[in-house]
C-alpha cells in the first residue's frame, strides 16, 4: 500500500496538468453536490425536530366543487374532536396573524405572531427559556414571546410579568408577558415571534361570533393522534362524526383528511403527487448529479487517455509477478488518492460559496445550522462513491493490457474499451446540452412572465399597509396629504391591489341569462373611486365608479371572467344581490400567471375586514425625495404603527423568486458542466491522437495538410457530439414541458432553443480538439514515426 501510495503521488506530479484538470473537475462537482444534498436535506427535514412529529398533523378539507383544499376551520368543530374521538391524544387550535402591532413603550415593532389555544404548547413543546409552557397561555391576555423579541424589547431586563401593547384592525389591548421560547428553529413551518393565548381572542366582545358556530372558518387545527393509531382509519372515523354533527359538510359533501406535519413544507397546498416544491428539488438534485457524472467520466477519460505512458510499468509490474486483483488495487488507491486531494478542495468550496449559494436555492440554512454528523456522512459518502466510480473502469481497463509490445509502447485499447469511452463522451454532452436546453427555457419563460401584458401598470407604484384601528381611521386623510405632494400621479386606499385580492367569496349565487342559477367561488375587491386609475387597469364595457354618479356607491365591476362564468350576454344590465353591474375590468393577472384567471367584483367599500393598503403611484424622478416626503407626512399624522412600504414590481419579481434563482443557477451550472466536459473532450482528443500518432507522422511525411489531418480527430469527435444532441433533445423536451406545466400561461419551446443548444456544443466540442491539433501539426513526424 506504501508503494501504491508513492507510486501514485509521483505520477501526480510528474503529470500535472492532467492531474489538475482532474482534481479541479470533481472537487467542484463535489462541492455543488455537497451543497445541493445540504439543501435538499434541509427541505425535506422541516419540523421532524418535534418529538412526536411522526403522530402530528393538520386538518385539511376539500368541498365537491373546491379545485384546492382548505386548511380553515370552525372552533367548534376542534371542541367536537376534542370531546368526541379517543384516538387524538392532543388537539390544539391557531389563529394566524399577519398584520399587528407589538408595543412597548415608544417602539413598535411588527412581527409575526399568532394566536394559539394552550394546548398548542403541550403538543410542540417548543423550549421555554423562562415561565412554565404548561400553564403560560391558559389565561386571556397573556403572551409569550421569542428570545429575540425579547432582546429587542427589553435588552437585558427580565421580561417575565412585564406588559406590552398589542393592536390591529380589531384588537387593542395590554398583555402580560409569562413566557419566553427558544428562537423557533428555521427547519419548522410555523413560524412566530411571539404566540397570544386563544382566550384573549374568546374574552373580546366583538370576537366572540367566531367561536361555536359553523359558519366561520377561522383556525388551523393541528392533532396528535394517540400511539399505534392510523391517520387514515382516524380520518375515516372524523368523517363519520363531522358529517352527522355539520350539517354543512353533509350539504356540501365536504370531507377532511389528516396531512403529516412533516410533509406541511414541501406540500403546502395538500398537493398529492409532486408539488412545485418537490419539482424545484428534483431539478436541482438532477442537476448536481449530473455535474457529479460528468465529473466522473472526465476523470475515467483523463485516466484511460494516458493508458500508453504507463503500459511499460503495468508490464513489468506483471513479469515481477503482479495479478489482476493487484493492480486493480493500485489504481483504485491512485482514484482515492485524487478524490481524497478533491474532497479537501471540494469542503473548501463549500464553505465559501454556501451561503451565498443557499441564498439562490432559497434556503433559510447558514453555517450554524449545518448538521455536521449528518454532512460528514455525506462527505465520506459521496468521496467512496466517486472514488470508486471513476476510479474502477480504468483500473480494470489498465490491469487488463496484454504482456506484449513493451518495447514500442502500443497500449492494447481494443473496440469494446473504445466504444466504452465514446458512450461516456455521449452521455457526458447528452447532460450538458440538457442543461442548456433547460436555461434557455426557464429565461425564455421569465421573460415572458416580465414582458407578458398584465393587464395593470406594475411600475412606479409604491403600497404602504395600515395594520391597525388608529392608522386605517386616518386612511382618506393620509390619501388626501399625499396627494397635495407634486410627485404623486395617484393614491387609492383599498384592501386589495392587483396582485392580491382582498377577500374570498365562497358560493356566490347568480342568474344566468335564461333565468338559471349560476353558482361560483370568486375574488372580492373593497376599493375607492380612485383604485382602477391608480392601478392603471383598463374598463371593457360601462364604467368605472363615480363620485358624481349617485348611487354609483351602490354599483359593481366584475371583470371578464366572471361575465363568462356567469354565462352573461348583456352583463351591463344584471345585478348581484341587488347591486347593479356598471362596469366590465379587462381581465388581469390579480394571482399569478400559475392560475387561470377567477372571477372577481369590485365595490365601493374601504370599512372592509383586515387591513388596508395605500396605493402610491408616483413620477419617477426623485424617489428618494418622495419617499421621504410620503414618510413624513406618514409619521405627522399615524404613530401606532412603523412607516413600511413595499415597491409593487418588487412584490411582483418575488412572486416568481424560485423560477429567478432556479434560471440564474443554471447558467453557473451550464458553465460549470460545460469546462468539465471541454476537460473530457481534451482527454478524448488526447486519446485520439495518441492512438493514431504514428498514422498522423506518416500522412505528414507523404504531404498531408493539417485540414486533412485534423478531419481525422474533428469526424470522431464531432460524431459522439451530434448522437449525444439526439439524445438530449427528447429529454430536455420532456423536462421542461412538465416544468412549464406548473404555470397556466406559458411561453412556447421553439426550435430555436434546441438548435442553440445544439450548435453551442459543437462549438465548444470543436475548440477543445482544435488544442489537440494543434499540438499535433507541430510535432515532428520524424520523431514520432522512429521506431528506434
Amino acid at each position: 500500500m506504501k508503494n501504491y501510495f508513492v507510486v501514485g503521488i509521483r505520477y501526480f506530479l510528474r503529470n500535472l496538468g492532467y492531474s489538475l484538470i482532474n482534481v479541479v473537475g470533481l472537487a467542484i462537482s463535489m462541492a455543488i453536490f455537497l451543497i445541493v444534498i445540504t439543501y435538499i436535506h434541509s427541505e425535506t427535514n422541516y419540523d421532524r425536530f418535534h418529538k412526536k412529529s411522526s403522530n402530528i398533523y393538520r386538518l385539511g378539507s376539500i368541498g365537491a366543487n373546491q379545485q384546492e383544499k382548505k386548511f380553515i376551520m370552525p372552533e367548534i368543530l376542534a371542541g367536537a374532536l376534542r370531546t368526541q374521538m379517543p384516538e387524538i391524544n392532543r388537539l390544539g387550535i391557531v389563529y394566524q396573524l399577519d398584520n399587528a402591532i407589538i408595543k412597548y413603550g415608544e417602539n413598535s415593532f411588527d412581527k409575526k405572531g399568532m394566536f394559539v389555544d394552550e394546548y398548542f404548547l403541550h403538543m410542540f413543546k417548543y423550549p421555554f427559556v423562562m415561565g412554565d409552557y404548561t400553564k403560560a397561555l391558559s389565561a386571556p391576555n397573556t403572551i409569550v414571546l421569542s428570545y429575540k423579541l425579547a432582546k429587542e424589547l427589553f435588552g437585558n431586563q427580565n421580561p417575565m410579568g412585564m406588559t406590552v401593547h398589542y393592536s390591529d384592525k380589531f384588537m387593542n389591548c395590554s398583555l402580560n408577558i409569562t413566557g419566553v421560547t427558544e428562537n423557533v428553529s428555521l427547519n419548522s413551518h410555523i413560524q412566530f415571534e411571539y404566540l397570544i393565548s386563544i382566550a384573549t381572542l374568546a374574552s373580546d366582545i366583538n370576537l366572540r361570533e367566531i367561536f361555536n358556530t359553523w359558519d366561520i372558518a377561522a383556525f388551523t387545527v393541528y392533532i396528535e393522534l394517540a400511539t399505534n393509531q392510523s391517520a387514515k382509519s382516524v380520518g375515516n372515523r372524523l368523517n363519520i362524526l363531522l358529517q352527522s354533527i355539520n350539517p354543512q359538510a353533509a350539504l356540501k359533501d365536504i370531507s377532511y383528511d389528516l396531512q403529516p406535519i412533516n410533509q406541511i413544507h414541501l406540500r403546502p397546498n395538500g398537493e398529492v403527487g409532486i408539488s412545485p416544491k418537490i419539482q424545484m428539488i428534483l431539478i436541482y438534485l438532477s442537476i448536481a448529479i449530473a455535474i457529479l457524472s460528468l465529473a466522473c467520466i472526465n476523470s475515467i477519460n483523463l485516466s484511460t487517455a494516458r493508458a500508453t505512458i504507463r503500459q511499460k510499468e503495468i508490464n513489468i509490474r506483471k513479469l515481477i509477478g503482479a495479478n489482476k486483483s493487484e493492480l486493480i488495487t493500485q489504481f483504485l488507491v491512485e482514484s482515492y488518492l485524487y478524490v481524497s486531494i478533491s474532497m479537501a478542495i471540494a469542503l473548501l468550496i463549500y464553505m465559501i460559496m454556501f451561503e451565498f449559494l443557499m441564498k439562490y436555492l432559497g434556503a433559510n440554512i447558514s453555517h450554524a445550522n449545518i448538521n455536521k454528523p449528518i454532512l460528514l456522512l455525506y462527505v465520506i459518502g459521496t468521496a467512496i462513491a466517486v472514488g470508486f466510480i471513476s476510479g474502477l473502469y480504468p483500473a480494470v481497463v489498465l490491469s487488463s493490457m496484454e504482456n506484449k509490445n513493451i518495447k514500442r509502447g502500443i497500449a492494447n485499447t481494443g473496440r469494446k474499451r473504445v466504444a466504452a469511452k465514446r458512450l461516456l463522451i455521449v452521455v457526458q454532452f447528452a447532460a450538458i446540452t440538457t442543461i442548456m436546453i433547460s436555461m434557455f427555457v426557464i429565461a425564455k419563460q421569465l421573460k415572458y412572465i416580465n414582458t407578458k401584458e398584465q393587464g395593470y401598470i406594475r411600475e412606479n407604484v409604491l403600497v404602504i399597509r395600515l395594520k391597525e384601528n388608529e392608522a386605517i381611521s386616518k386612511a382618506d386623510e393620509l390619501k388626501r396629504k399625499i396627494l397635495e405632494y407634486n410627485k404623486i400621479v395617484g393614491v387609492t386606499v383599498s384592501d386589495s391591489t392587483p396582485l392580491k385580492m382582498g377577500m374570498y367569496v365562497h358560493g356566490l349565487k347568480v342568474k344566468e341569462d335564461q333565468g338559471e342559477i349560476v353558482e361560483m367561488d370568486i375574488n372580492r375587491a373593497n376599493i375607492d373611486y380612485d383604485f382602477i386609475a391608480t392601478y392603471c387597469l383598463e374598463i371593457a364595457k360601462g364604467r368605472r365608479h363615480s363620485k358624481n354618479i349617485l348611487g354609483d356607491r351602490q354599483g359593481v365591476l366584475v371583470n371578464e371572467a366572471f361575465v363568462r362564468k356567469a354565462g352573461w350576454k348583456n352583463p351591463l344590465k344584471e345585478k348581484i344581490k341587488n347591486a347593479p353591474v356598471i362596469g366590465i375590468v379587462k381581465d388581469f393577472h390579480y394571482e399569478t400567471l400559475y392560475k387561470n384567471i377567477e372571477p372577481a367584483a369590485f365595490y365601493i367599500k374601504t370599512e372592509a375586514m383586515g387591513t388596508l393598503d395605500v396605493g402610491v403611484r408616483y413620477l419617477p424622478e426623485d424617489l428618494a425625495g418622495t419617499i421621504e416626503a410620503i414618510k413624513n407626512i406618514f409619521s405627522s399624522l399615524i404613530n401606532s404603527q412603523p412607516f413600511e412600504y413595499y415597491f409593487l414590481d418588487d412584490e411582483f419579481n418575488g412572486i416568481y423568486r424560485d423560477e429567478a434563482r432556479l434560471s440564474i443557477l443554471l447558467r453557473y451550472f451550464q458553465a460549470i458542466s460545460v469546462a468539465i466536459g471541454c476537460m473530457g473532450l481534451f482527454g478524448l482528443a488526447t486519446f485520439a491522437a495518441q492512438k493514431r500518432k504514428k498514422e498522423i507522422g506518416i500522412r505528414k511525411v507523404v504531404g498531408a495538410s493539417i485540414i486533412k489531418i485534423g478531419y481525422l480527430l474533428y469526424k470522431e469527435i464531432l460524431v459522439l457530439v451530434i448522437v449525444a444532441n439526439c439524445i438530449a433533445w427528447p429529454i430536455g423536451f420532456y423536462l421542461m414541458k412538465m416544468w412549464l406545466g406548473r404555470f397556466a400561461y406559458r411561453c412556447v419551446m421553439g426550435i430555436e432553443m434546441f438548435v442553440a443548444s445544439s450548435a453551442a456544443t459543437i462549438t465548444i466540442s470543436i475548440i477543445a480538439v482544435s488544442m489537440q491539433i494543434s499540438k499535433a501539426s507541430r510535432a515532428n513526424p520524424i520523431e514520432i514515426i522512429r521506431y528506434e
